[in-house]
This record gives C-alpha cells, structure tokens and sequence, in this order.
C-alpha cells in the first residue's frame, strides 16, 4: 500500500530527526547517509530539506571526504521502505 503525500512527509521528518540522535551518538556516518537520504527524497517538505541541510553541514565538518561521498551515495539510492527496516531491526 502507498503511503500518502503527508505520511510520507511525517516520515521524512522521523527520519530526521533519527539522523540527528544518531550523530548526537557518535554514528556519523549513518546518520548523514540518513540526511541525504531526506534532502535527496522529493517527498521532503522545505523545512525538514533544511534541517536535513544544516545536519549534513554539521557533518560535513567531522567526517572525511571520502567518507562523506560514500555515505551521500548510499543515502540518496535508499528507498524509504528500506530505511524504516532497518531502522526497525536495529
């Protein structure tokens, strides 16, 4: 079943908000895969992008380029039914 346009927003926000407890936790990489991710999905709405934009750059400062690269790469071929998996399973 597809998810409606609002759900998908609530969720984008989640995922946010999920990215930036991550990074508070010291899991950099997956929380800026995550925020890629949102600021890639076109579901995001302008203020989560945002939030999502100003934590990758908070990111950006603490990991290295390659790092960076890779996590951005995976984060915008992330599916969100993917996403809520794992982060259900972890």
């Amino acid at each position: 079943m597809a998810m409606s346009g609002r759900a998908q927003q609530v969720a984008m926000t989640s995922v946010t908000g999920l990215a930036m407890v991550l990074s508070a936790a010291g899991q950099l990489d997956l929380a800026y895969e995550l925020a890629a991710f949102v600021g890639d999905n076109v579901s995001t709405d302008k203020p989560t992008r945002d939030r999502a934009a100003r934590l990758l750059d908070d990111l950006a400062a603490n990991l290295p380029a390659a790092t960076i690269a890779a996590a951005g790469e995976r984060g915008k071929a992330r599916r969100l039914r993917d996403v809520a998996r794992q982060l259900t399973n972890a």
